[in-house]
């Protein structure tokens, strides 16, 4: 339900509350209640507040001072108003709220009538000419840096160049973190921390979304690709998976699918996200200990065998898997106390960089790989020459359907972000476009042995709170992995790969959102809850696959459920002494008009409710 729904249903019932107290002053809950007082600024319609986003909480337009204490003990600034007055003020601020609404539908038609003026259409394909004038005035929607690029300053630059070299320190163990958890090299990582960013700085719209590997791909990559025999088989699968995945992105967005960014629900999502995270912790128990497992297991085998096995731990391993995992926790909460105390740059400090530094500088020292701790080695150096992804046509059909449920998480994760950032620093985004954008960035991405990609939450705050002004940011970001792909890669010969999986646990202890199940727990929220454990349960106990089908499943079942069964339309009444018409279901004392029936829709009629009315 809308803030502004909740607004006039608020002022809807404490004016008949009002009006109750009034005309029953000795009934239960009359004068002996404490009343209704009302402190009240009017406004007219020429002086309503400027629109506010739809994900901003909406202030009530008229300042209404609630008290609980008697009518004698009012404060001076404060009148009891008698019921006329109250009904006057409540249709004043319906008014405005309507004004409001209007200007919120306003803006919706006003997106919709972009999206339909970027279309092409007969009279654009006339001649060469018109053609050409279409195209100049359509290709800057979809490539965004033509249109702001020449309005960029000095001042925007720095910001964004800072904000590149935080998010780049981040990036580059990550990309080599998430290679890794995928079942791939970790130069594949590093392309893919290169070529996807630079496109979408292209033609990306969010200006602070940042872009590459990411834990959850990452995962979900690594349980598909579990199942072909070499890691050179599984590149070459990655790379036609991410191929597949940019072209799927890349239609939707011209179908105009965006709307997909609202199929998965906040509770279901959550669920996911928690049952992903413990298999990305879990996953890690080998690398923790020194432990080889002796073939592809499921989290939860791995916590058995290492149980089984503990007496073969690597202790020089495990010892280096303590202190990074402390130092990494130990440097957020330090980060938090600076930034606490007024040291605001503190929270740019790099701690993955610094881990992986001290990694690499310990392990040459004490040469740790010659005590049985496994080191990353060599890394091809030099960038991939493009090519077309070859894989067989019996890896691409068993791998397709991946491909889709690949699109919509990754879509949906980067929309909530997206939205929020766009919501946050006041400009627009089109989900449709930045379907085509992630599409194209997948497909250029494959033709560089990339694997699929979509926005980091975690990289995307951090580039947030670094400064990110636009999209130069994600550009300045690839020319640094560009350089390091060419000239840095042999510097992480000797990183330990215990340290790689120190980050990747941290990072999946980050994703827990249990605060999630608290909430709808305390609220009472059975529904809700029940989504959020199925989702969980089901992807934790089964493969993420499974997880991914059954929750996508059980969302579109619950929109289908709501459709199939909408209140299509209601049955007016006046309320006594104001103009308003209301549900007579909702609002008993709405008195229907003799010898009219008036009805007033709620939902477009179609095929599948029409039988309701």
């Amino acid at each position: 339900m809308s803030h502004l729904k909740l607004t006039k249903q608020w002022l809807e019932a404490n004016a008949m509350k009002a009006k109750e107290r009034h005309e029953h002053p000795n009934a239960p809950g009359g004068s002996a209640q404490p009343e209704l007082a009302f402190n009240h600024t009017h406004l007219s319609p020429s002086s309503s507040p400027p629109y506010t986003p739809p994900n901003a909480p909406v202030e009530s337009h008229a300042n209404l001072n609630m008290s609980t204490s008697p009518s004698s003990s009012l404060p001076a600034s404060s009148s009891t108003f008698p019921m006329q007055d109250v009904a006057s003020i409540v249709q004043n601020d319906l008014h405005i709220l309507e004004l409001h609404r209007g200007q919120n539908a306003s803006w919706q038609a006003n997106d919709d009538q972009e999206e339909e003026a970027l279309r092409l259409n007969k009279a654009d394909l006339k001649n060469a000419k018109v053609f050409a004038q279409a195209m100049k005035h359509k290709v800057p929607a979809y490539v965004p840096i033509l249109k702001w690029l020449k309005s960029y300053n000095r001042q925007e630059f720095f910001a964004d160049l800072l904000a590149a070299i935080t998010v780049a320190v981040m990036l580059v163990p990550q990309c080599l973190a998430y290679a890794i958890l995928a079942g791939l090299p970790p130069i594949a990582g590093l392309v893919t921390g290169f070529v996807p960013v630079l496109i979408y700085s292209l033609m990306g719209s969010c200006r602070q979304l940042a872009i590459g590997p990411e834990a959850l791909l990452s995962v979900l990559l690594g349980t598909i690709l579990g199942k072909f025999d070499s890691q050179e088989e599984a590149h070459m699968v990655a790379s036609t998976m991410a191929l597949a995945v940019g072209v799927i992105a890349f239609m939707f967005g011209v179908l105009q699918f965006g709307f997909m960014g609202s199929i998965l629900s906040r509770w279901v999502l959550a669920g996911f996200i928690n049952a992903v995270a413990a298999i990305i912790a879990l996953s890690q128990v080998d690398a923790l200990l020194g432990l080889h497992f002796p073939s592809v297991l499921h989290p939860y085998e791995k916590v058995v065998y290492a149980i089984r096995h503990i007496t073969e731990t690597n202790l020089y391993t495990l010892a280096l898997a303590i202190t990074s995992c402390l130092f990494l926790v130990g440097m957020r909460y330090l980060k938090k106390f600076l930034v606490s105390k007024k040291f605001v740059k503190a929270k740019y400090i790099p701690e993955i960089a610094l881990c992986v530094l001290l990694g690499i500088v310990v392990t040459v020292i004490f040469r740790l790989d010659q005590k049985g701790v496994k080191i990353l080695g060599h890394i091809e150096k030099g960038f991939p020459t493009p090519r077309f992804p070859r894989s067989s046509y019996e890896d691409f059909q068993e791998v397709i359907s991946d491909c889709i449920l690949i699109v919509i998480v990754g879509f949906v994760e980067a929309t909530a972000v997206s939205k929020s950032l766009a919501s946050k620093h006041n400009y627009s985004i089109s989900s449709n476009r930045e379907l085509i954008a992630f599409g194209v960035s997948n497909v250029i991405g494959s033709f560089f042995h990339a694997y699929p990609s979509f926005s980091s939450i975690p990289r995307t705050s951090v580039q947030d709170m670094a400064g990110s002004r636009t999209c130069m940011t994600g550009f300045i970001v690839s020319i640094i992995m560009f350089f390091v792909i060419l000239f840095l890669t042999p510097l992480f010969f000797y990183l330990p790969m215990v340290t790689m999986a120190s980050v990747i646990f941290i990072a999946a202890i980050s994703l827990f959102e249990f605060h999630e199940a608290v909430f709808l727990f305390k609220t009472k929220s059975w529904s809700d809850l029940l989504q959020f454990m199925v989702a969980m349960l089901v992807t934790f106990i089964f493969e993420v696959e499974v997880g991914i089908l059954i929750s996508v499943g059980m969302c579109v079942f619950l929109v289908l459920k709501h459709a199939s069964a909408p209140h299509v339309y209601s049955v007016l009444g006046r309320i006594p002494g104001t103009k308003l018409y209301k549900d007579v279901v909702k609002f008993p004392m709405a008195e229907p008009i003799e010898g009219i029936l008036l009805i007033k829709l709620e939902e477009v009629l179609y095929f599948a409710n029409i039988g309701q009315v």
